[in-house]
């Protein structure tokens, strides 16, 4: 975070003065911020912090200020206990970095709007799932990660759930959601022992808290007694979310709750949903593979990345550099015809609360871009599973 002058000399334990002659001193090793233009005020990142901690540790009646350079040149300012005072004095919510970058991996943005679509969120709560079933299973401590692997693995569920079937309704009973996800569907039930897995989930929890609370009043039979094979479990999980992740591609959800939209009424949010579905299964497929990328790709990196990921062709096919090089073209192409239909929806619209019918784009645009996303979608997911070790 960014510090005033008087906050960095209080935290520093010298006077102001002091902190503005090492910022002049030591002038090249510190941010712009603490030698600011003329009237600006000073602002201290807490990299600088560490160097002025460092110079004020070095600092005496004669200090050897070519040294104090030299030493700094080479990262000579890190103190984990000046690390802690920092902490103690800075507060969980901090304006952003002046300097924030991809660089910066041991934090997030946080941002009041939300940060993820609907579908990136319920695939980040499966990924920690996952990996603290498996953590658990390695360290041989599922007695002490049950409840909080189970939690996660519910709430995951019922996000997938409620996404498939575009539900409104505020309920957190995994029952319910699985008939709604039915009936949006035409009422096709879904397969056997998938949905007699999930039903299981809801018996022992039907309103999403008893795997949250110590005491047995949120389970729907307290005095209940079950045994619960974790492997099984993990096994099972995989077999449910696999058939989501195909139910999420072949039936074209969009990724979010309920829009009372479709390609006649708004070809503009259809495109949008387009390109987001890429987005969501080039991501999923990336992290899935250990290869998740920083920052915010755009859609074009983000096939490009997923396209050297994936193996198109068994071995021994012949020629099958050219045809793997062929069908990679093709498949870009399919994403090109989505990103250039949401350019052209951004050059025609603002986005923002304008109707679709304002953006020049006609139902015959939403339905090439959202045939080419879903022909894309399917083939990559699809290739993926196949050929996932």
């Amino acid at each position: 975070m960014n510090r005033n002058l008087s906050q960095t000399a209080k935290l520093l334990g010298v006077e102001s003065a002091q902190v503005k002659n090492w910022s002049s001193l030591f002038k090249d090793c510190l941010s712009r911020g603490a030698n600011p233009a003329k009237g600006q005020p000073r602002s201290f990142r807490d990299s600088d912090l560490f160097v002025l901690n460092y110079i004020r540790s070095r600092w005496n009646t004669e200090p050897d200020i070519e040294a104090i350079k030299t030493d700094l040149s080479w990262d000579e300012n890190r103190d984990d206990q000046f690390q802690e005072k920092l902490y103690w004095h800075t507060p969980l919510l901090q304006e952003p970095p002046d300097d924030l970058d991809e660089t910066w991996r041991h934090g997030v943005l946080l941002c009041g709007g939300g940060r993820y679509e609907y579908l990136e969120l319920a695939r980040n709560y499966k990924y920690v799932a996952d990996s603290m079933l498996q953590s658990a299973l390695e360290k041989d401590e599922l007695s002490h990660w049950a409840y909080p692997i189970l939690f996660a693995y519910r709430h995951t569920l019922e996000l997938y759930l409620k996404i498939i079937g575009e539900i409104e309704e505020p309920t957190h009973s995994l029952k319910d959601c699985v008939k709604l996800a039915e009936k949006r569907h035409g009422g096709k039930k879904i397969k056997s022992p998938i949905r007699e897995w999930m039903l299981e989930l809801d018996k022992i929890d039907p309103g999403g808290t008893a795997f949250r609370y110590a005491d047995g009043e949120h389970t729907s039979n307290p005095y209940a007694e079950y045994w619960f094979d974790f492997q099984h479990f993990k096994f099972a999980m995989k077999q449910v979310f696999d058939e989501i992740d195909m139910a999420i591609l072949r039936l074209g959800v969009t990724g979010r709750p309920a829009r009372k939209k479709s390609i006649e009424s708004d070809p503009a949010i259809v495109i949008d949903v387009a390109k987001e579905r890429i987005e969501n299964c080039c991501k999923t497929i990336l992290t899935e593979r250990g290869e998740p990328m920083s920052g915010i790709p755009d859609v074009a990196t983000l096939i490009e990345n997923t396209l050297k990921e994936l193996r198109f062709l068994p071995e021994g096919v012949t020629k099958s550099a050219r045809c793997t090089e062929l069908i990679k073209q093709l498949l870009s192409n399919l994403g090109t015809i989505c990103i250039g239909l949401a350019e052209l929806r951004g050059l025609n619209t603002s986005g923002h609360g304008k109707l679709g019918h304002t953006s020049g784009l006609s139902p015959r645009h939403a339905k090439l871009a959202l045939g080419a996303a879903t022909t894309l979608t399917t083939f990559l997911f699809e290739t993926h599973k196949e050929t996932k070790s």
